[in-house]
């Protein structure tokens, strides 16, 4: 028998599927408090979170732009596929 995780677990048990996602969002939260903290007294953090959330923004704007180009680029392909499978069956008939 194979033996699950404690998240694994949790997630069966009372039905969390987005409970992975949830301890990442807490993990993330209390690294910004932290910087936040620092940030109050020590100005070299100010200027690296600053720069941190800009190239945040950054790094998500572009994950978003190809991941819309990829799915088009995806749904364009299986259009032309499904154009070949009816050419394919037109032909076989």
């Amino acid at each position: 028998m194979e033996s699950l995780s404690w998240i694994d677990y949790v997630k069966t048990k009372y039905n969390m599927p987005y409970l992975e996602n949830m301890i990442y969002l807490l993990l993330l939260s209390l690294i910004c408090s932290v910087i936040i903290y620092l940030s109050l007294y020590f100005p070299v953090f100010h200027t690296a979170l600053i720069i941190f959330v800009v190239l945040g923004i950054a790094i998500f704007l572009i994950n978003n732009y190809y991941k819309n180009l990829y799915e088009e680029n995806i749904s364009h392909i299986k259009e032309r596929m499904k154009k070949i499978d009816t050419i394919i069956a037109n032909l076989s008939s």
